[in-house]
């Protein structure tokens, strides 16, 4: 597998990997103070951000965005998924496998390519190796802490281990 395809499967499972592990710590604190767990998932940092289980789905859009770009495929975001942490956890299961079977031939092939993506219903042209670096991971990222921030800010003990090991083992690029 070339580098850039290498780096799109690492930097993509490692934080879809990251947001497994967000949802393990808010189970086992619903566990542990018999409180709800759809309460977390309901949780929010501000009435205008998306709750705790619309993080999920976002990501997941993201990292399957960005193969199915890097790949030349036609952009389809599956079913939103149900706000239950089995429905989360499967549609986690679902993207990581999807990225997984991505072609890393054709991925490779757009590493120099300019591709067209939008940021707010405007245009950006980046090359592919840009979109992965400088749109894709931190656009996947940013749904990754504000569930960790979520969480955090509703009592949950999760530490920054919980984010950072499971990119680190991915091998994401820095």
């Amino acid at each position: 597998m070339n580098d850039f395809a290498g780096a799109v499967r690492a930097g993509l499972v490692g934080g879809l990997e990251a947001m497994r592990h967000i949802l393990a710590a808010a189970e086992t604190h619903a566990a542990d103070n018999g409180s709800d767990v759809d309460a977390l998932l309901e949780a929010q940092l501000y009435a205008d951000m998306f709750p705790l289980w619309r993080q999920v789905p976002q990501a997941c859009n993201v990292a399957r965005r960005c193969v199915d770009r890097l790949s030349g495929k036609e952009i389809h975001d599956p079913k939103r998924p149900e706000a239950t942490l089995g429905a989360l956890r499967r549609h986690l299961d679902e993207t990581i496998a999807y990225v997984l079977e991505a072609d890393p031939v054709a991925i490779a092939a757009t590493e120099a390519e300019v591709l067209t993506a939008k940021l707010a219903k405007q245009p950006v042209s980046l090359t592919g190796r840009s979109y992965l670096s400088n749109f894709a991971l931190p656009n996947l990222l940013f749904h990754v802490v504000t569930a960790y921030n979520i969480l955090r800010s509703n009592g949950v003990s999760v530490g920054k281990h919980a984010y950072l090991r499971p990119i680190i083992e991915a091998g994401a690029p820095v």
